[in-house]
């Protein structure tokens, strides 16, 4: 596959590339005897020959890749296959438009590895997230335990950052070239990076050397944490931290908490603004804090904001309220809003880009912003288009796989999903099931961990 530019497939010679293909000039006549040699011939068949000429024509090794391709590409621009009859030359057309469209990008990753250095356990964990790598059943240690489910651990979090760091500084020692495919593979990895930063809870004052497109061209930046935005939700659950980044250089950056770790800041908030009944995600939480991030915006413009999961809802929200004082909205796998709460179509001013990946289940939930300044980015990992469990596909990061595809969607198509819409209808139902579960598990776990406490026992 040629990464820049998708060559216009020559359908005039369709029928002398591929035998089978024959059968899209002469329709079956609508016989018995037709009907049977449409059933050996297509549409089933006849879709595999046509998907396999233009497989070729694309350049893509990967069958399942393709396949993956070919259906939501197919799925974006409204074609179906209904009969071998049906099939022309316009509809072939169509097809090798909408591939045309949808297709920004088949290569490498981008690649930040490196050596480990005082934390290798660290540097794995972080290079299986964003670099690709696989898991190791050395992680599964007492202290790795103890940090992820029972208390913050300051050292993990700040080793976390350190890698978060080192990713940015490798792409900032190689910038990539303004309107080339290359550079949108680049801007999602540097975007979904800035999405992880409130994973690892960075301290007030704390820099960051970040890659940012300036006029037109790219050049790297010093950004600073200037401010750590708290919002509460429930007496004594500990409240969901945003962090504002702010730069003598460039626009300022507001990057939004997603559902986190249960050892850390925000965990039971975070769960319950996911599920809180008669709300979408995120919805409850973000309008107990709107006021404070509204005094953060005061005085700013061109705010970037970026999200993952849910901070990306979260970024959904602020952009419902405070479109004017944004220049950008950037959400990684992010759950949808409900189809309700979307009153306008964005088509002008602040862009919204949306990094969707395949095999993630949250981004199938709720529905997403539409209109021209719109764009639904959907990443295919690996070659051979490497299946994900439902927790890695979301918490990866496939822009730095070592090998990606990158697909351009309409929200337009993505929203008239039936997945998406049954996919809504069950979050709005059983949302309180899983709620006040948690806020019963919670409370149980408080009383555990005392009762522990005064017998002595440390985890």
């Amino acid at each position: 596959m040629v990464n820049s530019v998708y060559a216009t497939l020559d359908l005039k010679n369709l029928a002398s590339l591929d035998k089978r293909a024959q059968a899209i000039l002469t329709p079956m006549p609508k016989t018995f005897f037709g009907r049977i040699i449409e059933r050996f011939t297509g549409p089933g068949n006849l879709e595999k020959s046509i998907k396999k000429l233009f497989q070729t024509h694309v350049g893509m090794e990967g069958r399942k890749v393709f396949s993956k391709v070919w259906d939501l590409a197919l799925a974006d621009a409204g074609i179906t296959w209904q009969s071998a009859s049906s099939v022309s030359i316009e509809t072939l057309q169509k097809i090798d438009a909408a591939l045309k469209r949808a297709i920004v990008y088949q290569g490498k990753g981008i690649d930040t590895s490196r050596a480990p250095t005082n934390n290798p356990t660290v540097h794995s964990m972080m290079q299986c997230m964003i670099g690709g790598g696989d898991a190791s059943s050395s992680w599964v240690t007492r202290d790795a335990f103890r940090a992820v489910f029972l208390s913050q651990d300051l050292n993990l979090q700040r080793d976390m950052r350190e890698e978060l760091k080192f990713a940015l500084l490798e792409c900032c020692k190689s910038l990539p070239s303004p309107g080339t495919p290359e550079e949108k593979l680049y801007e999602a990895f540097v975007g979904h990076v800035i999405a992880l930063i409130p994973y690892c809870y960075p301290p007030q004052g704390e820099a960051f050397l970040i890659p940012v497109k300036r006029e037109g061209e790219w050049t790297v930046c010093e950004y600073e944490i200037d401010e750590r935005i708290e919002i509460p939700t429930r007496d004594g659950v500990t409240p969901i931290p945003h962090f504002g980044l702010v730069s003598k250089e460039a626009d300022p950056i507001l990057t939004c908490m997603g559902t986190t770790y249960p050892a850390a800041d925000g965990f039971v908030a975070t769960v319950l603004s996911d599920f809180t009944p008669g709300h979408s995600v995120g919805a409850a939480a973000y309008l107990q804090g709107r006021e404070k991030i509204g005094r953060w915006m005061e005085g700013k413009e061109n705010v970037k904001v970026y999200g993952m999961s849910l901070g990306g809802a979260f970024s959904f929200h602020i952009l419902r309220d405070f479109k004017d004082k944004l220049a950008s909205i950037n959400a990684f796998n992010p759950t949808g809003l409900y189809p309700e709460q979307w009153t306008e179509k964005y088509e002008e001013g602040v862009k919204v880009n949306i990094y969707t990946q395949d095999a993630d289940l949250a981004s199938y939930l709720g529905s997403f912003p539409e209109g021209k300044n719109v764009e639904v980015t959907h990443f295919i990992r690996g070659e051979e288009g490497t299946s994900e469990n439902l927790l890695s596909a979301h918490a990866k990061v496939y822009s730095g796989s070592k090998f990606v595809t990158m697909l351009r969607l309409q929200p337009e198509s993505e929203n008239r999903s039936f997945f998406r819409k049954c996919f809504t209808a069950l979050h709005r139902t059983f949302s309180f099931v899983v709620y006040y579960s948690v806020i019963v598990s919670s409370y149980v776990f408080k009383q555990l961990h005392r009762f522990a406490s005064f017998l002595g026992i440390r985890f």
